[in-house]
C-alpha cells in the first residue's frame, strides 16, 4: 500500500493512498477488488489515525462514505475507487464530504457514457482526454453526494462550479504514472454552502 499525493488542493488532513491487487489474484472479481480497496482504505484511515477494525464504512445519501465509530457516530469522510489492478482511497474530517473517481487516461469514452453521465455533450467538440476529465469529475462529485453515477446527469458546472441539488462543490483532477500506467484522477468534496447562496445560480 502506498501514499499518493493530492494536486490542487491545500488539505492537511486528507490523505490519498492506493493498494496493488497480487498477480496470482482475479483482477475481474468484484470481491477481490472490493477487498483491495479496503485494504487501501484501512491504510488511509491508519495515516488518519483510526482503526478500522474497530469502524466501518458506509456510503450515506446526500452526505458520502463515511467511517462509522462503535458509537454510530461520524468520524471522518472517504471515498473508495477502483481501476484494476489498484483500487484508491481518500480520507478526510467527517464533514468533509469527499468522493473519488481514477480512471486509465486511454480509456476511449463512447456513446453510451456520455449520454449516461451528460446529454448536453456534444463528443465531436471535446478530446477523448477531455471526456475522461468530465466522467471522473463527475464521478468523483456524486460518490461525494452518497450517489450512484446514475444522477450524474443532474450535476451541472455553473460559472466555474460544479452544482448538484442546490449544493455546491469543488473538484481536484490530474493525471499520474503509477507504474507505467498513466491515469486521471478526480476529488470532489461538498463546500459548506448552498448554490441559493452563490450569486448568479
Amino acid at each position: 500500500m502506498f501514499d499518493l499525493s493530492i494536486i490542487g488542493w491545500d488539505e492537511p488532513n486528507m490523505y490519498l493512498t492506493y493498494s496493488v491487487i497480487n498477480k496470482d489474484e482475479n483482477h475481474d472479481s468484484k470481491k477481490v477488488q472490493s477487498k483491495n480497496g479496503r485494504k487501501a482504505l484501512s491504510y488511509a484511515a491508519e495515516k488518519y489515525g483510526i482503526d478500522m477494525n474497530k469502524c466501518t464504512f458506509e456510503i450515506i445519501k446526500n452526505e458520502g462514505g463515511k467511517i462509522i465509530d462503535s458509537e454510530g457516530e461520524f468520524i471522518a469522510s472517504a471515498s473508495i475507487s477502483h481501476s484494476k489492478p489498484y483500487s484508491f482511497a481518500v480520507i478526510g474530517p467527517r464533514n468533509c464530504s469527499i468522493g473519488i473517481d481514477v480512471e486509465p487516461s486511454n480509456r476511449i469514452v463512447g456513446k453510451e457514457v456520455l449520454k449516461y453521465i451528460d446529454t448536453s455533450i456534444d463528443e465531436k467538440e471535446l478530446q477523448n482526454d477531455d471526456l475522461i476529465s468530465i466522467w471522473t469529475q463527475k464521478e468523483a462529485l456524486v460518490k461525494a453526494a452518497g450517489h450512484g453515477l446514475s444522477i450524474a446527469k443532474n450535476v451541472s458546472l455553473f460559472n466555474g462550479k460544479w452544482v448538484f441539488a442546490h449544493m455546491i462543490y469543488s473538484t481536484s483532477h490530474w493525471e499520474f504514472d503509477l507504474n507505467g500506467n498513466n491515469f486521471q484522477i478526480a476529488l470532489a468534496k461538498k463546500l459548506n454552502h448552498s448554490a441559493h447562496m452563490v450569486d448568479g445560480i
